[in-house]
């Protein structure tokens, strides 16, 4: 047997307390990112949250219908121009 065999063999499952940590790590990210996006959506007036199913519906709408285009409901500051 090889040296390196016999020490996989030797220390197998002497790493499960960095395991658990990588995994505990991983769920804080988690929840991080999930608590981003629901700040992110309060911070924006609830906007964040309809904004993606408004992309689809403004995409498959006339063009006419959403003067402006989506931009100026979110962010005021900023004008879209659609040429035609």
């Amino acid at each position: 047997m090889s040296k390196a065999a016999e020490y996989f063999i030797i220390h197998l499952g002497s790493n499960k307390g960095y395991a658990y940590t990588y995994a505990l790590c991983e769920l804080l990210n988690f929840v991080i990112v999930v608590l981003n996006i629901y700040l992110t959506d309060v911070f924006l007036g609830n906007e964040f949250s309809t904004y993606g199913p408004e992309v689809f519906r403004f995409l498959s709408e006339d063009p006419g219908e959403y003067a402006g285009g989506l931009g100026i409901q979110l962010i005021p500051i900023f004008e879209f121009f659609f040429l035609n």
